[in-house]
């Protein structure tokens, strides 16, 4: 018996290392990717500050894992302090920050959209007031969405026995569940791929235009293939969070041993967003130009450091 609950509690222990490791890293790739994107002078503009309102969601839920779900492991919280006001609260910001990063993408892949189809309305549908509007529109629909979560019975929680964010089996559990959580967020990211099958749509007419000008713009032909990157991003990053729906939801409502529901939840949930963020850096030209020329940078003052410490 006392094997046994060693050999769990010592479980319990990697599964939440393994959950601060990979916030963390997140965390690390989020936060490099926001500077790199205030950097480049090309992304200060409505698509960068849709990028970072996306990334500062991912954020919000690699700490959510790492501040709460990570200790939740490692010390075996027990059932009060999991259901307690803390335990609520960490639930209710974790899928805050879940919601902030569909509409975020939703909101990218409308833009994508007019910058392709409506290139002369673009600055005046984007324009300052109006992004910034957009922006706080999603943050506090995402918070109104989880109000309902500090209604009894209603909580999001980590669970320690399962390993992961669970709602409860209760009729309010399962309500938001499969309404608010699952059936919402197919519905948004099948919006995504609708959007971004008109964007193609326009992409495909665009490119035979310019094909037939004879004395094309070289600015237009630039931004036009810039816009055509941007979409690939888009496309890719519906993909790869339509993929972390579908294993959530998969392995949380079959009967997959507590292990599975950890690697397919928790663990897949956070790699998913560093992926995201991961294709930004790939794709993403004047990005990965300031990446390397910080990382030159950083070389060279290293470079300097060690000259002067030798002659000294």
């Amino acid at each position: 018996m006392a094997d046994c609950l060693t050999s769990n509690s010592s479980a319990n222990v990697a599964a939440g290392i393994s959950t601060a490791v990979v916030g963390a890293i997140g965390n690390t790739v989020g936060i490099i990717l926001m500077m790199l994107i205030l950097k480049t002078p090309s992304f200060h503009n409505a698509f960068g500050y849709l990028c970072i309102s996306h990334l500062v969601s991912h954020i919000g839920v690699y700490s959510a894992n790492i501040f709460w779900a990570a200790p939740a492991l490692i010390l075996e919280f027990d059932h009060s302090i999991t259901h307690s006001f803390f335990g609520v609260l960490a639930g209710v910001i974790e899928n805050t920050f879940w919601y902030a990063a569909i509409y975020s993408l939703l909101q990218m892949s409308l833009n994508r959209l007019i910058a392709i189809a409506f290139p002369l309305k673009y600055n005046t549908i984007f324009s300052p007031r109006n992004l910034t509007f957009g922006i706080a529109a999603v943050w506090t629909l995402s918070v109104s969405h989880c109000c309902i979560y500090f209604w009894s019975g209603c909580h999001f929680l980590f669970s320690v026995s399962q390993l992961s964010w669970v709602y409860p089996e209760t009729e309010c559990g399962e309500i938001i569940s499969f309404y608010l959580d699952f059936c919402l967020s197919i519905f948004l990211i099948t919006a995504v791929f609708i959007i971004d099958a008109f964007t193609f749509v326009f992409i495909r007419r665009r490119a035979k235009e310019l094909s037939r000008t004879c004395a094309t713009n070289t600015q237009e032909e630039a931004n036009f293939k810039k816009n055509i990157i941007f979409f690939i991003q888009g496309c890719l990053g519906a993909i790869n969070q339509a993929l972390g729906i579908f294993f959530y939801h998969y392995f949380i409502r079959t009967g997959s041993t507590k292990w599975q529901r950890f690697a397919g939840t928790s663990l897949i949930f956070q790699f998913c967003h560093i992926t995201d963020a991961l294709i930004t850096i790939i794709f993403i030209k004047p990005v990965r130009d300031q990446l390397c020329h910080s990382l030159h940078l950083r070389k060279e003052t290293t470079k300097i450091i060690m000259v002067k410490d030798s002659a000294h």
